[in-house]
């Protein structure tokens, strides 16, 4: 319920590359090239930019985020990393391009359109780097950056499948032995132990994992080496508290939902 949300606290699946490519599609297709006309819809398509804003300039996800839900425009934040907005375009357009090439290629539209699709993209971005994108990204900066950020439902289940596999590994037991045992009130501690496996080494072995992805996280300018000390403390308290955790009720509800009963051979 925890290991993805410690590591990303940016923005996760929109990427420049879907959103635009998306985009460009539907513009080869005769539609507005960067969607809705109205600024809250269109500062939350503009999110997918900022992926490439962060590879262009070093900045953080949330540094971009934050400074966007403070008024300041795309071109403003790009100026203030010293890098020129043209070059986050020219990279936005380029896997645009690319994208639609692939549309003409599987027979989506027609090459006319999609170099339609380019042009009439280009000039939409122009626009989107000058706008005030504060109204729709606050929420978006709180939620995913904000001291009280909380992970998604999909975070929460990356993160229960990593613990529960490590578990697995551990100590030779399928999802649903593990499950029936936490419903039957035992603790992971407890379950890793009495099958001789070693919960300090499961957790240490997490957390290594864990410092992998942030150093990665780093190098690509998702976070800062400060936010990824606080993220790895906070996952070393945070699978601590999980080992010894009561989940009686909630193993209870996932092995009724997902595991058969015996001699069913479901």
């Amino acid at each position: 319920m925890l290991f993805k949300s410690w590591l990303v606290k940016g923005i996760g699946a929109l990427t420049a590359v879907g959103i635009i490519g998306a985009a460009g599609v539907v513009a080869a297709q005769g539609e507005d090239p960067l969607g809705p006309t109205d600024r809250v819809a269109r500062s939350r398509i503009a999110l997918g930019i900022v992926h490439e804003v962060v590879e262009q300039t070093g900045l953080g996800a949330c540094d971009v985020l934050g400074s966007l839900s403070e008024g300041n425009t795309l071109n403003e934040v790009i100026a203030g990393a010293g890098v020129e907005s043209q070059v986050v375009i020219d990279g936005l357009n380029a896997h645009l391009a690319e994208r639609l090439a692939q549309a003409v290629a599987n027979g989506r539209v027609t090459q006319e359109r999609a170099d339609q699709a380019l042009v009439r993209a280009a000039e939409r971005l122009v626009d989107v780097f000058e706008e005030d994108m504060s109204e729709g990204v606050q929420q978006v900066y709180e939620r995913r950056c904000g001291e009280n950020a909380q992970p998604s439902a999909r975070q929460k289940l990356i993160a229960v499948r990593a613990v529960m596999q490590a578990v697995s590994e551990e100590t030779g037991l399928d999802n649903c032995a593990i499950v029936g045992e936490l419903a039957n009130g035992q603790t992971l501690d407890a379950i890793i132990t009495s099958e001789g496996g070693d919960t300090q080494a499961l957790v240490d072995g997490l957390i290594a994992h864990l410092d992998e992805r942030l150093a990665e996280a780093i190098a690509n300018g998702r976070i800062t080496q400060e936010e990824a000390d606080d993220i790895l403390a906070n996952a070393s308290v945070k699978l601590g508290e999980m080992m010894s955790a009561d989940f009686g009720e909630d193993a209870q509800r996932f092995f009724d939902a997902r595991c058969p009963p015996a001699g069913t051979g479901a």
